[in-house]
């Protein structure tokens, strides 16, 4: 395990702390970290949880270590356990989770501080993405959607915002969901009535073809019993959402059906 100097124990209102899990996707994280460090103030910070990578990851953390105010590298024990370390490695109001596949939009950092401002009564700022393929070929946009979360997640990790008083009340991301806990602790922060602020700017680009897209119908799986457990919706709607989702990746599939999945998307 490594790490640079450890973050500062101040919280500066309105300044972001940016988590950026990572495990052997070297280029993933430059790109990542790249799209995020010229936005950024002297207060905000930049922490790395790395699980262990042996591919020239660390190669790149050292690379950008100027502008890291925290990183370690070493085992742990799932996507849920890599964010929460990052969280209690963090120290400002504002907490942010960049997959080390994604990006953040050039005017994002600002777009959210303002958003915090406009509205101070905020737990979480949650704005649009952009999906991208590898190939670059289909993008579609998503926005944030708080009254179809019983149908799939309309609220994206790598463009919400999260205040530490959330985390501190609702607590850290539950490491019995492997693929779906960023879809737990949403579904968790509004049965708490956390108070959200949707905008409709684009906040990130996040790549199509990760973890929960590989373990996909495991991903559902995990995303329904959410909906079950903190009584979103019936079984058996969580059925039709199951069935539905399903049936969009197929479409998805096919050669020239994007469209219709987009379609599609409009609906649920």
């Amino acid at each position: 395990m490594a790490s640079s100097d450890s973050a500062n124990t101040a919280t500066p209102l309105g300044s972001l702390s940016i988590i950026i899990p990572v495990l052997n996707n070297a280029q993933g994280f430059a790109n990542a970290i790249e799209s995020i460090i010229h936005q950024l103030t002297e207060t905000d910070e930049i922490i790395i949880i790395d699980g262990g990578s042996t591919d020239g990851t660390l190669e790149q953390i050292q690379r950008f270590s100027h502008h890291i105010a925290y990183w370690e590298s070493g085992f742990d024990s799932g996507i849920a356990d890599a964010f929460n370390r990052g969280i209690n490695a963090s120290s400002n109001d504002i907490v942010a989770i960049l997959n080390s596949d994604d990006r953040w939009m050039p005017t994002t950092a600002d777009t959210v501080k303002r958003a915090f401002q406009r509205r101070s009564d905020a737990d979480l700022v949650c704005g649009a993405i952009r999906y991208v393929s590898d190939t670059q070929q289909h993008t579609y946009l998503r926005y944030p959607n708080l009254k179809k979360m019983k149908f799939k997640m309309h609220l994206f990790h790598p463009s919400t915002f999260i205040r530490r008083r959330a985390y501190e009340n609702l607590g850290g991301y539950n490491d019995d969901f492997h693929f779906a806990m960023d879809s737990e602790w949403i579904h968790r922060a509004i049965c708490h009535n956390r108070t959200f602020y949707l905008l409709d700017d684009v906040l990130a680009e996040m790549a199509l073809g990760g973890i929960s897209d590989i373990y996909f119908n495991k991903s559902l799986e995990e995303y329904r019993q959410s909906l079950i457990d903190h009584h979103l919706c019936s079984r058996f709607e969580s059925y039709i959402y199951l069935k539905t989702q399903v049936m969009k990746k197929r479409i998805a599939q096919y050669p020239g059906m994007y469209a219709i999945k987009k379609l599609v998307d409009g609906l649920v």
